[in-house]
């Protein structure tokens, strides 16, 4: 929060790498990912779990996270007078609404593309860590779904709105006058 409060009051704006570094230390996954080996009572060697892949993996599951809740909290933070936001990032730097929520979206997806090139780069420990691995994998990556569903189920962003926002992909966003629509 305070890296938050602190670019607001200064009002800086970043590069997209900038932001994603910065929220990539206040965002809560990395304590999620140690609670996954505790819960699964997995045993993973420290040179598993600090291995480059795995470690990849574990940033590209957070900017996932960090992306999509961007592209979905834009219109409260909008509100809100927050920029600490990757669409509001790629607006000021000229793109317009909607090309900076489409730039977000190919973020979004190059870290999907990279998610699956990361999982062909994993060596093999043997079977029995390679099944724990593939367990802390998946829950990784069921980090950054429940994220998602969490963000469609709460009430916080789409205004009763839910369903129809999970269905139609589109938001309606009130930039000023008149309002704009555009899809996520």
């Amino acid at each position: 929060m305070q890296q938050v409060q602190m670019q607001a009051s200064t009002g800086l704006s970043s590069t997209i790498d900038a932001l994603l570094a910065l929220r990539r230390e206040s965002i809560a996954t990395t304590p999620i990912y140690a609670l996954i080996e505790y819960a699964y009572g997995l045993a993973l060697p420290d040179e598993v779990i600090h291995h480059p892949s795995i470690q990849r993996i574990e940033i590209i599951a957070t900017d996932i996270v960090l992306i999509q809740n961007d592209i979905i909290s834009y219109a409260k933070e909008k509100a809100l007078g927050e920029s600490h936001n990757i669409v509001s990032v790629y607006h000021q730097e000229g793109k317009d609404l909607q090309e900076s929520f489409d730039c977000a979206g190919e973020l979004l997806k190059s870290r999907y593309r990279e998610w699956y090139l990361t999982l062909t780069q994993l060596p093999t420990w043997g079977e029995d860590i390679d099944k724990q691995v593939q367990l802390y994998i998946s829950s990784v990556q069921n980090v950054a779904l429940a994220n998602l569903n969490w963000s469609y189920r709460a009430e916080r962003y789409w205004d009763g709105n839910n369903n129809e926002v999970r269905k139609s992909r589109t938001i309606t966003l009130p930039v000023s006058t008149p309002v704009t629509t555009v899809e996520a």
